[in-house]
C-alpha cells in the first residue's frame, strides 16, 4: 500500500515538473511580433551605472539570445553622473538612450511624472517583489549589498573586521577606502548608517582619515596594491568580480550587525529610438534567465527568489539587511553628505 502511494507521489511529481518546464519554456519564447520589429531596429541603448566590464557582459549575454541587436553603443558612469546626462537630454529633446539603469531609486518616480518612462506591461512584472517595481514603468535589475572587502594576502584572519562599528578603532585610520560624493550607493550607506548607529557615526569615522577613491574600481586598486587595508564601501557583486571571475585576492565581510543595501531600478524611456528593441530587453532581464546572466555577468543579487546569489556571497537570509524606506529624507540629506565628505584630506 505505502509502495502504491509512494508511487503515485513519484508520478504527480513527474507530471508537474513536466508541466512547468513546458510552461517555463514558453514564458521564455519571446513575443514574434515583437521580436521580428526589434529586427528591424536592429539596435539597443543602455545608459547605466554599472561597470563597464559587467555592461557589456551583460550586453553581450543579451546579444547572444537576440544577435540581430547592436548593443555596442551605451553610456556608462556613476549614478549622479548619469541621471544628469538623462536629465539634460530630455530636457532638450535629444531621444539617445533606449533603457536606463542607474543605483539610484528616487529619480524613477520623478522621471514617471515628467513622463519621461515609457509603459510596457512586460509579464515578467509578475515575478519581481511589489515593493522593489512601479508595475509597467519601473522593476528593481539587481539588489546590491555595501559590505566590507579586504586583501587577504595582507589582513590575517585576527585582524578583519566583523562589524561597522570595529573601523572606528583608531588602528584604521588613514586605511579606510570609500567612494566620493558622485556615488550614489555611498551617499546610501552614509544615510543609512546614520540611522542605524546615530549621526554622530560619521564624525567619528572620518576621524580615522578614510581616504576617497573616484569608482569601486580605483578603490579595489588601492586594495590590491595594499595602499589601503579595507573598503568600507565595497560593493558585493564587485567582491564577486575580483575573487571569482579575476582570481584576485579579494574577501568580503557582510557584518553582523547589518547590511546596507539597494535596488538597482532599470526602466525603459518614453522616446526610446529603437522602442521595440528596449521591450525585449525589459523581458529578458526581468526573465530568469535574464537573471541569472545578470547574477553571472554583474554578481548582484537578484530581486527574484528563484535565481541563486553569485557564487561565493551568501544569500540574503543570512544576514541583516537594511534599506532606505524614506526616499524624500534621502534626498534632503544630499547637502550633510557632500558637507562631510568635504571634511576628508584629500
Amino acid at each position: 500500500m505505502k509502495r502504491s502511494i509512494l508511487s503515485n507521489v513519484l508520478a504527480a511529481i513527474c507530471v508537474l515538473a513536466l508541466v512547468t518546464s513546458l510552461f517555463q519554456a514558453k514564458a521564455l519564447a519571446s513575443d514574434p511580433v515583437l521580436v521580428e520589429a526589434a529586427k528591424k531596429e536592429g539596435k539597443f541603448v543602455l545608459y547605466t551605472s554599472l561597470p563597464t566590464d559587467a555592461a557589456v557582459a551583460l550586453l553581450t549575454a543579451f546579444k547572444e539570445k537576440y544577435p540581430f541587436l547592436d548593443t555596442s553603443e551605451f553610456f556608462r558612469s556613476t549614478s549622479y553622473k548619469t541621471y544628469s546626462r538623462f536629465n539634460i537630454e530630455a530636457e532638450a529633446g535629444k531621444h539617445i538612450a533606449d533603457c536606463v539603469s542607474i543605483a539610484l531609486w528616487h529619480p524613477y518616480p520623478e522621471w514617471k511624472k515628467k513622463g519621461w518612462l515609457m509603459k510596457y506591461d512586460s509579464p515578467n512584472y509578475k515575478d519581481i517583489p511589489k515593493a522593489v517595481q512601479d508595475p509597467g514603468y519601473f522593476s528593481a535589475l539587481r539588489a546590491v549589498s555595501m559590505v566590507m572587502a579586504y586583501n587577504t594576502t595582507i589582513l590575517s584572519k585576527s585582524d578583519i573586521p566583523k562589524t561597522w562599528t570595529d573601523l572606528l578603532d583608531p588602528k584604521w585610520k588613514g586605511q579606510i577606502g570609500v567612494e566620493g560624493t558622485d556615488s550614489g550607493s555611498q551617499h546610501m550607506q552614509y544615510y543609512l548608517f546614520r540611522k542605524v548607529y546615530g549621526e554622530d557615526y560619521w564624525g567619528k569615522l572620518l576621524n580615522n582619515e578614510p581616504r576617497i577613491f573616484s569608482g569601486q574600481g580605483a578603490m579595489f586598486t588601492a586594495l590590491l596594491r595594499g595602499e589601503i587595508k579595507v573598503t568600507m564601501h565595497g560593493q558585493g557583486y564587485m567582491i564577486y568580480r575580483y575573487r571569482e571571475l579575476e582570481g584576485a585576492p579579494i574577501q568580503g565581510v557582510w557584518p553582523a550587525d547589518c547590511v546596507p543595501m539597494y535596488a538597482g531600478p532599470v526602466a525603459l524611456t518614453a522616446t526610446a529610438p529603437h522602442t521595440n528593441a528596449a521591450k525585449l530587453f525589459m523581458d529578458w532581464i526581468l526573465s530568469k534567465e535574464g537573471q541569472q546572466a545578470m547574477v553571472k555577468n554583474v554578481g548582484a543579487y537578484s530581486p527574484r527568489t528563484d535565481v541563486d546569489p553569485a557564487k561565493g556571497n551568501p544569500p540574503m537570509k543570512s544576514f541583516k539587511p537594511v534599506f532606505i524606506e524614506d526616499w524624500d529624507a534621502f534626498g534632503k540629506s544630499t547637502d550633510a553628505f557632500k558637507k562631510a565628505w568635504e571634511q576628508i584630506k584629500r
